[in-house]
């Protein structure tokens, strides 16, 4: 069984109001989310086998605290096109990954994040910072991913996590 992981970048900080957006750092709530978002998909065993990743710093930054709080050290690709991407160009992003691996994990902002979960889930999904969506896929192959062909399983937002 293949897993689409649909992760938002933690939140980020708004201290410096001279940085361009791109390279916005996580604030540290947004550390704590990440840290608490990785010990709880570790706890889970819902580890990816490869991370595709914005190119932004708070992107960035969410996955170095996720995996140091994942324990997990798999391949991240840090992209360009995913930075501010569609829910088309996620898509694409995932119908690229190899066929070796069973579990993707695309991290990335909103509104592409909120509209692709919405679309797959067939229902509107608030994904505010940090949030996590998990689907299970009835397609065997990555390239002939289809929204209509997952199924969402977990939903979870770091505010519930009850660290």
């Amino acid at each position: 069984m293949r897993h689409l992981m649909i992760l938002r970048h933690a939140k980020s900080s708004w201290a410096d109001e001279g940085i361009r957006d791109h390279a916005r750092p996580l604030n540290k709530r947004g550390r704590h989310a990440a840290d608490a978002m990785g010990r709880f998909m570790a706890e889970r065993n819902l580890v990816p086998d490869l991370v595709l990743s914005s190119d932004s710093a708070r992107t960035r930054e969410t996955v170095a605290l996720w995996s140091k709080a994942a324990d997990w050290n798999g391949p991240t690709d840090f992209r360009s096109e995913l930075y501010l991407a569609s829910t088309a160009e996620l898509m694409d992003a995932a119908r690229s990954s190899p066929e070796t691996a069973n579990r993707i994990m695309l991290v990335a902002h909103n509104p592409g994040i909120e509209e692709l979960v919405s679309r797959a889930a067939g229902r509107p999904i608030d994904m505010p910072t940090a949030t996590l969506a998990v689907f299970e896929l009835q397609e065997p192959s990555w390239s002939g991913l289809e929204t209509e062909a997952m199924s969402l399983t977990i939903h979870q937002r770091p505010r519930e996590l009850g660290d």
